[in-house]
């Protein structure tokens, strides 16, 4: 049970009549609800925002709109900067590359004192001059804080943070990663060599190709296959088979079962397909010499025989080439090297923050490998 005072106001044009005792932190002229529940709502609100509030305040019995919450954030006031000893000063962008303004940081307490909106001396030194008793100011290595804190806080001491300047450490390693980015090429490992003395095979050079063994003057894949057809249809129908039950039997058309059932041998047309001629046949030789003599250039190879009478295109020549381009080793390619990002992280992180694979390389930027001289 409270029990407080009501005044009557003797006044005729006061509109307020009569009006009750307010108790300090319980009531308020006016409230729609309790300085308990305001404040909770206040905490909920500074935590989460409107709609998600909002939602949470739901869940535990306050029903409030997400409009609400937010106006009672910003009805909230400003807490009391008091004196503070230690700040933070530095710009943020409102656009990037437009329009920057100051924050102001409580070092000690790690929390925003102030935003300005802008970033030039007269602005920080008159804020400077408002807060008196600042004795130590963390600051980028910009000349227009230099200058505020000269003027507007003449004895306080002047440090660089610690995030600009490693901040700046890293840009200037990163810097001279770049200027030596191409000395980080290491060069290509050699060819794996076996007891023998002789280069290890690729897998390029056991690749068996049907081009290869058509011009070897072996059975390509299709002739191979054609034979075993020809040959269990033929077993088949020498048993008795009919033409329907073969083509059932091995899969085949029965269009491709009577053609090689009418064939009397495997060369016959019906039965295998010869190669057909082609434009090339008369300038294989010229092409096989000129590739042993190291010319591989699809292009000039087809202007060469062009000059001997060859009326086709470069892409039958290219086509051409490709069985031989496949049958030569493969060149081992150089070990990519690390981007300049990966490297400034390697030299600039702390040896205990980094995996052995990065120390390794980092030992190897480091320690670089003499090159190979080259002679023309």
């Amino acid at each position: 049970m409270l029990r407080v005072r009501r005044f009557f106001c003797d006044n005729t044009g006061c509109p307020a009549r009569t009006f009750a005792e307010q108790v300090r932190g319980l009531t308020t002229p006016r409230a729609r609800r309790t300085g308990l529940l305001t404040v909770t709502l206040e905490a909920i609100g500074l935590a989460l925002a409107g709609r998600a509030g909002a939602r949470l305040a739901g869940k535990l019995g306050m029903v409030i709109s997400r409009d609400s919450m937010v106006r009672l954030v910003r009805a909230l006031p400003d807490p009391p900067i008091g004196t503070p000893q230690v700040v933070g000063v530095d710009d943020f962008a409102l656009r990037r590359g437009h329009v920057y303004g100051t924050v102001i940081i409580d070092i000690l307490t790690h929390r925003p004192l102030d935003l300005l909106p802008d970033r030039t001396s007269d602005t920080l030194a008159a804020w400077l001059r408002v807060h008196p008793g600042v004795q130590t100011v963390c600051r980028d290595r910009a000349g227009a804080y230099a200058e505020a804190i000269r003027v507007g806080a003449p004895d306080a001491v002047q440090v660089a943070d610690r995030w600009h300047l490693w901040h700046n450490l890293v840009e200037a390693v990163e810097k001279v990663v770049r200027q030596h980015h191409a000395d980080l090429r290491a060069p290509a490992p050699a060819q794996r060599v076996d007891t023998t003395g002789n280069t290890a095979a690729t897998n390029a050079d056991t690749d068996d190709t049907a081009g290869e063994r058509a011009r070897r003057g072996g059975p390509t894949r299709l002739a191979a296959r054609t034979s075993e057809h020809f040959t269990a249809v033929h077993d088949l129908l020498s048993a008795g088979a009919t033409a329907s039950a073969i083509s059932e039997t091995l899969g085949l058309d029965r269009k491709t079962v009577r053609r090689l059932a009418r064939a009397a041998s495997q060369a016959e047309p019906q039965g295998a397909h010869p190669t057909r001629a082609s434009v090339l046949d008369d300038y294989t030789e010229h092409l096989q010499q000129r590739w042993t003599d190291g010319l591989t250039d699809a292009v000039a190879l087809t202007a060469e025989i062009t000059a001997l009478g060859y009326r086709g295109s470069t892409k039958t020549v290219r086509r051409y080439l490709q069985p031989l381009r496949r049958a030569q080793p493969a060149t081992p390619r150089p070990p990519t090297p690390p981007t300049a990002r990966d490297a400034t992280g390697w030299l600039t992180r702390h040896p205990d923050s980094l995996t052995a694979e990065e120390r390794a390389a980092r030992d190897a930027l480091l320690n670089p490998q003499p090159r190979t001289a080259r002679h023309p």
